[in-house]
């Protein structure tokens, strides 16, 4: 007899777990059709409605566009690009203004002594103390060129805007 009993012990728990697993469901089923439903809706539930119905059918008709569209995550597709002509403003004339011209600084130098022997000659220069013999084609501090002599004139050349200069070379400026 307990080998019956036992065969009754199983046979009871199998069907109580066929019961707890594929049981007798008493709930309505979960499925509706959308159109159905949504003309249900549509006359009842206002724009804001909240209500779980409302938000279920909300969640199944983008789930079935989305997967409609390809799209089994039911996030929509970003919209396509939209190209944009850029404007372009037409100008007619622009000024700009030029920069101001530079005025040649006044030389630094004085005559100190002129040495004239034949067709050569020396000039010495004097700049605040500093005394400077110089010939004709020699550069001074990379700023001024020595030109010649003329009338009584030492002739310099401004280099950075390559205008000419004149030193007086007597005692009388």
């Amino acid at each position: 007899m307990e080998q019956r009993h036992r065969w009754a012990v199983w046979g009871v728990l199998l069907v109580a777990s066929g019961f707890a697993a594929f049981g007798v469901d008493d709930d309505p089923p979960m499925v509706v059709e959308p159109a159905r439903r949504a003309a249900r809706l549509a006359g009842s539930a206002p724009a804001q409605d909240r209500s779980p119905e409302t938000a279920l059918y909300i969640l199944e008709t983008r789930m079935l566009s989305a997967q409609s569209l390809g799209n089994p995550f039911g996030v929509p597709d970003a919209p396509a690009p939209v190209y944009v002509e850029p404007v372009v403003a037409e100008v007619s004339e622009v000024y700009i203004e030029p920069p101001p011209a530079e005025v040649l600084p006044p030389l630094p130098f004085r005559v100190a002594g002129v040495l004239e022997s034949g067709r050569r000659w020396l000039v010495q220069l004097e700049r605040s103390g500093e005394n400077l013999v110089v010939e004709k084609g020699e550069t001074v501090d990379g700023m001024y060129r020595v030109d010649g002599l003329r009338d009584d004139q030492l002739v310099l050349t401004y280099l950075p805007l390559g205008q000419q200069q004149m030193l007086p070379t007597s005692a009388e400026e």
